[in-house]
């Protein structure tokens, strides 16, 4: 930034509201990249709205008892924080209890006459059938979540499709839209991967449907024999851990098949640096966090289109594309990723090229020049303009 700017950052907060650095998923990643990478000058903090504490399934985060403490608890700071001067509120908005938690935060900064930020990151599939409200949610009430959503200077979306989308579910005027990828960390050094016959198939992310941890092990234990005998299948991820193991020794895999539990920082560079591909066949995404991390590490990587990945992801080119729940499809990629060591380079190498167009530091910037916008710091633009790369 120019230091002899008369109208420094210094004089901007930036108050982030999401969930805590303790929540496992893409949104704290996303939220982590910002902390470590905002200036100094520009004053940020975190208001969690839940913690690695809370959440959806009681067994795994804590009780509901919890969360709504957590949530009343942010509520109350997000009113105190709004009496500031200079104050920008990032808010991260996923989808059905998310929903209700920030659209009710975002009416009210809108009564507080609060300048505002909305950060979608909802998994969304090709179809835009995806649902960003629960189904028994009134008209009403949605009518009232929207009002505040609405009221936000700019909202930003990761695709181009997600933006479309939040524009047509809520209403929000196509001026306020801003595309803003998601960022990603580029390692320095990518390890050599040409030779090796004992090939390493990666799974990264929640365990269930939505990811498609279920196709991409029936897809494996249907790989040919002479397929088979040279890969490994590793899945690291939390969620449905138990009903996966019991399919993986229904299918007669589980010795080529490893269970990590939920990885993350040094392990998660540990598990990218050893595999060869990762496989992530998304019913629905935002910008998946797994798939760009991958191709930072010059992974070949084999994923569907869910959520209008297409913006970035070339099949054939710097991925293979299969349709959800194609499992022979899957089955069929990951033979062509093994049995041709040169596709493996080639999608490896322009899977790199791409990651670099999302590097974290130009990601920053574009967040820094949203936010001397809204704060009347510079000219606001056209932000439906604003496109990924």
């Amino acid at each position: 930034m120019d230091p002899n700017d008369p109208t420094p950052a210094s004089k901007i907060t930036v108050i982030c509201v999401g969930p805590s650095l303790g929540v496992r998923g893409g949104i704290t990643t996303v939220i982590a990249v910002i902390k470590k990478r905002l200036p100094r000058c520009i004053r940020f903090r975190l208001i969690a709205t839940y913690s690695n504490h809370t959440g959806s399934n009681p067994t795994e985060r804590g009780s509901y008892l919890i969360q709504t403490g957590v949530f009343f608890f942010a509520l109350f700071k997000v009113i105190v924080s709004a009496m500031s001067q200079q104050t920008i509120f990032h808010v991260h908005l996923s989808q059905r209890g998310s929903m209700i938690r920030k659209g009710t935060i975002c009416a009210l900064l809108r009564i507080f006459r609060c300048r505002y930020v909305i950060h979608g990151h909802a998994c969304l599939n090709g179809n835009a059938s995806e649902s960003l409200f629960h189904e028994w949610m009134p008209t009403v009430l949605r009518g009232a979540l929207g009002w505040g959503f609405r009221g936000c200077q700019v909202f930003l979306s990761l695709t181009q499709f997600g933006s479309e989308h939040y524009s047509r579910m809520l209403q929000i005027p196509p001026s306020k839209m801003c595309v803003v990828p998601n960022p990603v960390e580029l390692p320095e050094d990518i390890p050599d991967r040409s030779g090796g016959s004992d090939l390493g198939v990666l799974f990264l992310g929640r365990i269930g449907m939505r990811k498609g941890t279920f196709d991409l092990v029936r897809a494996f234990a249907a790989l040919p024999d002479e397929v088979r005998k040279k890969c490994h299948l590793t899945i690291a991820g939390d969620g449905e851990a138990a009903e996966l193991r019991k399919t993986i020794d229904d299918l007669g895999c589980a010795s080529q098949t490893t269970l990590t539990g939920w990885v993350c920082g040094l392990k998660a560079k540990e598990l990218l640096a050893k595999a060869d591909m990762l496989v992530l066949p998304s019913y629905a995404e935002g910008m998946s966090m797994a798939v760009l991390e991958a191709m930072a590490w010059g992974l070949p990587v084999i994923t569907t289109a869910a959520g209008g990945s297409t913006d970035f992801l070339e099949n054939g080119c710097n991925c293979l594309v299969v349709s959800p729940g194609d499992v022979p499809a899957i089955c069929a990629a990951i033979c062509r990723v093994v049995e041709s060591p040169d596709l493996r380079s080639a999608l490896g190498r322009e899977a790199r090229r791409t990651a670099e167009l999302f590097n974290a530091e130009e990601y920053v910037e574009k967040l820094i020049s949203i936010y001397r916008e809204v704060v009347g710091l510079q000219p606001a633009r056209r932000h439906a303009e604003s496109v990924s790369p």
